[in-house]
């Protein structure tokens, strides 16, 4: 499989105002476009996203494979089992744990020709998968948000420290 078209699209569905709206609707059009996305389970907490099954996926679980997290998951993972690449580094038994996520979130870097961040806050995991971005020379995009809102303090200091390329539509990433 080609990395060429592989991104790791960061986005956190808490918030319901425009631009949380704007954001994924970026994140989506942007994966319908990819050649395979990487995914990150917790991301998506809440959100039927049975349509990700869609595209060729990769899953990088934070645990072993008897500990889907979140447990809201397991049709999804059960679901991209069968056409699709599920990974761990982890023996089947081990549950996930709080320090496994960043330690996760550099094979998702690692497989990634870029990341893209629609919104992260302060002290996202995101801003992890970030850091590994930019250590492995990945392409970075950030969605900027509204300056008062905590779920994009942290999107907002990468742009600010100029640490990514500022999108704001589809075709910002895809050019």
């Amino acid at each position: 499989v080609s990395l060429v078209s592989t991104f790791f699209v960061s986005f956190s569905l808490a918030s319901t105002d425009f631009f949380a709206f704007v954001s994924v609707f970026v994140a989506f059009v942007v994966l319908a476009f990819a050649i395979f996305s990487v995914l990150d389970f917790t991301s998506l907490t809440g959100f039927d996203s049975s349509f990700l099954t869609c595209f060729k996926t990769i899953a990088v679980l934070a645990g072993g494979f008897d500990h889907i997290y979140p447990v809201t998951n397991i049709k999804l993972f059960n679901e991209l089992v069968k056409n699709n690449l599920v990974i761990s580094e982890y023996r089947p038994d081990v549950k996930p744990e709080v320090y496994h996520f960043p330690v996760r979130n550099r094979i998702i870097a690692g497989l990634s020709k870029a990341v893209i961040v629609t919104e992260a806050g302060e002290k996202s995991g995101s801003l992890h998968t970030v850091n590994y971005a930019i250590e492995f020379n990945r392409d970075l995009f950030i969605v900027p948000g509204r300056i008062n809102s905590p779920m994009s303090k942290g999107s907002n200091a990468l742009i600010k420290n100029l640490q990514g390329c500022i999108t704001t539509c589809p075709e910002d990433v895809l050019n």
